[in-house]
């Protein structure tokens, strides 16, 4: 809430508050001709609830019908424009007389001249009337740069939508032995390994890869990424495999069974 309707909110309820206070009090003080109808003195008397509940209810009613006009939201046409603007005139106006005869003979009562007792209820209605045309501005003023007056839930927060990759990243398979039925191996000639002289040493042969639907770049990055482990003669998971190559699901389990045919000490030869 802004500082402007912070001070119209306060100055609408503190002359809301003064003309119920005013109403109700005058209650107390009767007018002659009220005490000889009810045959009571002026020490005797004392207001009907109801009586004081009518006083009441004036500034009251025009309270609600401020807020009425300031947070629903009314259609533009002219009959709408016509019955709430024309509802607020007669209830602003009924409001405005009966605080005023209230106020003004409760301060006669109090001993006032008829100076004040006939311009100081102007100046709480005065104060009604601005503060309450001071918080319809405000009101016209958050619909036209589309801020609603009223109350609004707020907006679902949008959920993070997971990776369908992201999905395998918790699920390990459980280690196994990788089955080659889908990975037929031709028939292996036994001869005797040839063994290259090496200005530097002598280095055993580069294992080649089988027939599979996986370039031949990708099984070459796998042999450079994970020959410690191959060394070793340990398996990569699948997760360390999606990562290095960046791949999904169903190549890094044949980038694995590859791996696993290494790491075992089997020469698999290409096509």
């Amino acid at each position: 809430m802004n500082p402007a309707k912070i001070w119209a909110t306060g100055a609408f309820l503190l002359g809301v508050a003064v003309s119920i206070s005013a109403n109700v009090a005058h209650t107390y003080y009767p007018s002659p001709e009220t005490l000889q109808e009810a045959h009571k003195t002026a020490e005797t008397w004392k207001p009907e609830f109801g009586a004081q509940l009518a006083a009441a209810f004036y500034p009251l009613a025009l309270l609600l019908v401020v807020e009425l006009l300031g947070r629903v939201q009314w259609p533009s046409t002219w009959g709408w424009v016509a019955a709430r603007y024309g509802g607020t005139a007669v209830v602003a106006g009924v409001a405005a007389v009966v605080s005023y005869r209230h106020m003004a003979a409760l301060l006669e009562a109090y001993g006032e001249d008829d100076l004040t007792a006939t311009i100081g209820p102007l100046a709480v209605d005065g104060l009604m009337v601005v503060a309450s045309f001071a918080l319809l501005a405000l009101g016209s003023a958050q619909e036209r740069h589309g801020v609603s007056g009223g109350d609004t839930l707020p907006a679902a927060a949008e959920e993070p939508v997971a990776d369908g990759y992201a999905l395998w990243d918790d699920i390990e398979p459980e280690p196994h032995t990788p089955a080659l039925s889908w990975w037929p191996l031709p028939a292996l000639e036994a001869a005797e390994p040839e063994i290259p002289s090496e200005p530097n040493g002598v280095s055993e042969p580069e294992p080649v890869h089988a027939v599979l639907d996986v370039p031949a770049d990708v099984l070459a990055r796998a042999r450079e990424v994970f020959a410690s482990e191959l060394d070793e003669g340990q398996v990569p998971g699948i997760r360390p495999i999606r990562r290095a190559l960046k791949c999904g699901q169903p190549r890094a389990q044949q980038v694995q069974a590859y791996l696993a045919e290494l790491a075992n000490g089997v020469r698999v030869p290409a096509q």
